[in-house]
């Protein structure tokens, strides 16, 4: 079984700037996914450091942030199984954050009847 995928990030260089606010946007996307299910998954897959985490971070600090696992059930019945990390963006030292994602179409289940909790680390 071949499961649909997507990346969501605020690492990229399209940003306002090294001090600025950057867009996060969507990277990769399985042509499977349905554009509404992008449109609710957005804000879902934003990642925001721990209240006081300086913006910029050496590399040990930057690995020692949490990550954030989650499913959440779509307006859609679908299912998106989530990890988002804390990244230093490319050209900046600045702390951003990447998604990686698998979209389950409504009644789907992971394979193996796998956890989605279980999964997590796959």
């Amino acid at each position: 079984m071949s499961l649909a995928q997507l990346h969501y990030t605020s690492a990229d260089g399209d940003g306002t700037g090294e001090d600025g606010p950057t867009a996060a946007r969507f990277t990769s996307v399985d042509a499977s996914i349905p554009a509404s299910v992008l449109t609710e998954a957005g804000p879902l897959l934003a990642y925001e450091a721990p209240r006081g985490t300086p913006d910029r971070l050496t590399d040990t600090a930057l690995r020692a942030l949490p990550e954030a696992y989650s499913f959440h059930v779509l307006s859609d019945g679908s299912g998106l199984l989530a990890r988002t990390v804390a990244v230093r963006s490319p050209r900046t030292s600045a702390v951003r954050f990447h998604a990686h994602a698998v979209h389950l179409p409504p009644g789907t289940r992971l394979p193996g009847g796998t956890l989605p909790l279980t999964a997590c680390r796959s």
